[in-house]
């Protein structure tokens, strides 16, 4: 299978005097800045992680509202990030990579306003092109966090994605049961496979920190319960670090698989 090739589109977060500033670094077609708010209130976002993390049954009437949610979410956060100049440099980017025939890699690098890294903005959801970036092999989306100097426990994480240690087994159809989105794995003391986990339905956001002393492997579309498997970017399997590495998924009913979003 053929390896994609990406070009980079640097996007610094910093604060600001009235909010933030993102400002474009490494990027195919030169730089630009624009300030921006924060979309939601606090009780918005946390309604939203409720929403994208609750317990349910996956009914299809359901599952088309928590999509249409994910969607408008998401579009709020594309339409805030990349609007105006920085937009126009997303778009002239992603022409000159697709002229060298390569992706483009969407990097944001949260160092200097370090409360803005617990959003899940692997939601980003582009309305004119009808597609959810970070399921784009061609535009994955990483986010950078110095961690040196950052322990889990200073960054705010509403209730629905309180840390709950994860038991993973031989890797295969693991228990995240329905309650939580965010895990934190301690356990192993070798190398581990992750490849596949149960409780899915469309939409359900789950998130891993590997907080072991072991690198975890993410398998591509193999374990015992089809339903259960990850899917990665271009079909091959992802190396997580060891002490903090961590790794984004969602739920894709219309593929009956987890989706491998990103990682850093």
């Amino acid at each position: 299978m053929t390896s994609i090739l990406y070009l980079d589109f640097d996007l610094q977060i910093e604060c600001a005097e009235q909010g933030y500033r993102a400002q474009i670094g490494a990027s195919p077609t030169g730089e630009a800045s624009q300030s921006f708010t924060v979309p939601f209130s606090d009780a918005e976002l946390e309604k939203f992680l409720v929403l994208a993390g609750r317990p349910r049954a996956p009914v299809r009437s359901g599952a088309a509202t928590d999509v249409a949610a994910a969607q408008v979410f998401g579009g709020r956060l594309f339409e805030t990030l990349f609007n105006h100049q920085i937009r126009d440099g997303l778009q002239s980017s992603l022409n000159e990579a697709e002229r060298q025939g390569k992706g483009l890699r969407i990097r944001l690098r949260f160092n200097d306003a370090p409360e803005l890294a617990d959003i899940p903005w692997e939601y980003f959801y582009r309305a004119d092109a009808d597609r959810f970036l970070a399921l784009s092999a061609k535009m994955p989306l990483v986010r950078y966090l110095e961690l040196s100097s950052l322990h889990l426990s200073s960054l705010h994480l509403a209730a629905p994605l309180q840390a709950t240690d994860l038991i993973v087994g031989n890797g295969d159809d693991i228990d995240i049961g329905t309650e939580y989105g965010f895990f934190r794995i301690t356990a192993p003391t070798q190398a581990f496979d992750l490849t596949s986990f149960t409780n899915g339905y469309n939409g359900k956001l789950l998130m891993l920190v590997n907080l072991s002393s072991q690198n975890m492997t993410i398998k591509n579309d193999t374990g015992s319960a089809p339903t259960n498997r990850i899917m990665t970017r271009g079909g091959v399997a992802v190396v997580i670090p060891n002490n903090q590495g961590s790794a984004w998924f969602i739920y894709k009913g219309t593929n009956q698989r987890w989706v491998f979003m990103g990682s850093n």
